[in-house]
């Protein structure tokens, strides 16, 4: 029988700790963490993204820095103000959401932010870590919520069989990396190319 996660629940439950921690953080006479996120242009969804990510930071007691570009805004331009928040001492963290218009190289934009304020933990120092089975890295946000997910129901990936579905760079990559790193249970990872991708997934202990 299957079992559906409630990824809700889990949330409101990291929110919930994180806001605590950040109280206990902030009594000791210390400020607030702070998380910068740059939004350029005006597409809807992206808008939707970042307005829930702001309402987050909001609600545990996160200052959130709001920078809105024009879509227009050259990447020489843009990489600058990713170079300033690198160098802000009261910026600690970094979110480019993405995805970027077409004139901007995503990759170039990626490797500016300072690794240790990738939040998204989309660096190339972050993933190869991460690919290394180094524990010093900050993980990708999906995987790790759906690999805290796993541990807060108590599913056991122990010599399991976990077949993930999609093989992007923001989650299906780094999903497996992460099961990998931690040598618990045997990754197989389907794309747009996977032949018989029922076959597969009807394998799985574990559905991702």
């Amino acid at each position: 029988m299957a079992l559906i996660l409630d990824g809700k629940k889990v949330a409101q439950k990291i929110k919930n700790e994180l806001k605590n921690e950040i109280k206990k953080y902030t009594s000791k006479g210390l400020r607030n963490p702070s998380l910068a996120v740059i939004l350029v242009g005006n597409d809807p969804a992206s808008e939707v993204y970042v307005r829930n990510k702001r309402k987050a930071c909001e609600e545990v007691g996160i200052n959130s820095i709001y920078i809105h570009l024009k879509e227009e805004i050259p990447e020489e331009e843009l990489l600058k103000y990713i170079e300033r928040l690198n160098n802000d001492n009261d910026v600690d963290g970094i979110l480019v959401q993405l995805p970027l218009p077409k004139h901007i190289n995503t990759q170039h934009v990626i490797t500016a932010i300072d690794p240790h304020k990738d939040v998204d933990g989309f660096h190339p120092e972050n993933i190869g870590k991460l690919a290394t089975g180094m524990k010093d890295c900050i993980v990708p946000c999906t995987p790790l919520g759906i690999w805290i997910m796993l541990k807060e129901y108590e599913i056991q990936t122990y010599k399991k069989d976990v077949v993930m579905v999609g093989a992007s760079n923001i989650v299906g990559k780094p999903m497996s990396l992460l099961f990998l790193r931690n040598e618990e249970a045997t990754i197989t990872v389907c794309h747009r190319n996977t032949k018989d991708l029922a076959h597969h997934t009807q394998q799985a202990d574990i559905l991702i």
